[in-house]
């Protein structure tokens, strides 16, 4: 095995790891009821020790992703620098906005650890505040799939499909951002249920495949001359 299947390799096991535990971060509060604060309230304190993990996870989950994109940025350099580093700056962008999202959380764990009288409409509050960050860093989450489906596409480090699939989801995550900031019924609409089909399978299928692929197969096939296609 060269070195440079070792490091694929590993990236691949480092983004597989990130997916489940960023991914649990993130969308443990986006699931949650939301019917009134006092509920919201209610429900994040009985589940408090889970909310706590949900930190922690995340805050390990988004580090990988770091390094993931560290590797990444090293193994697709060879096909166009240019792009290999502006994927690695999207991704680095990112992380910050994540972790400020995940302070808000640690605000909202110490909220319900003070039991305070006012806790229901502070809780909405941080809720929000962590959402604006996680939506806010989304669109660096689908910005540095683009460069990276290009680089894909022209390195064979993954097949071709991956690549279409990597850059279909990017433009998914952009438009899950810019469309409710536009309207504020979107999330009820047929739109919506219609882009969530077109976007969040093909980007789940894009983001496992790419994963395992490279975890499985190492870097074999890939060409390394910038500019080759």
């Amino acid at each position: 095995m060269t070195n440079r299947d070792a490091t694929a390799r590993l990236a691949g096991l480092l983004y597989l790891g990130s997916l489940p535990t960023a991914g649990f971060a993130y969308g443990y509060v986006e699931f949650m009821p939301h019917a009134s604060p006092s509920a919201t309230l209610a429900w994040l304190t009985a589940h408090r020790a889970m909310l706590g993990w949900t930190v922690i996870a995340g805050a390990a989950g988004f580090v990988d992703y770091l390094l993931f994109g560290l590797l990444l940025r090293q193994l697709l350099a060879p096909t166009r620098a240019l792009l290999a580093d502006l994927m690695l700056i999207l991704v680095v962008a990112s992380v910050p906005l994540s972790f400020a999202a995940l302070a808000d959380r640690l605000d909202l764990l110490a909220l319900i650890d003070s039991a305070s009288p006012q806790g229901a409409p502070e809780a909405t509050l941080h809720l929000r505040h962590e959402h604006n960050l996680f939506q806010v860093s989304a669109i660096f989450w689908g910005l540095w799939l683009l460069p990276l489906g290009w680089l894909l596409w022209h390195s064979r480090l993954a097949p071709r499909a991956i690549a279409a699939l990597l850059v279909l989801g990017g433009i998914g995550y952009l438009w899950a951002f810019a469309a409710p900031t536009l309207d504020a019924h979107y999330a009820e609409s047929l739109l919506a249920r219609s882009a969530r089909a077109l976007f969040t399978v093909p980007d789940l299928i894009g983001e496992l495949g790419f994963g395992l692929w490279i975890l499985i197969r190492g870097a074999r096939g890939m060409t390394s001359s910038e500019g080759k296609a």
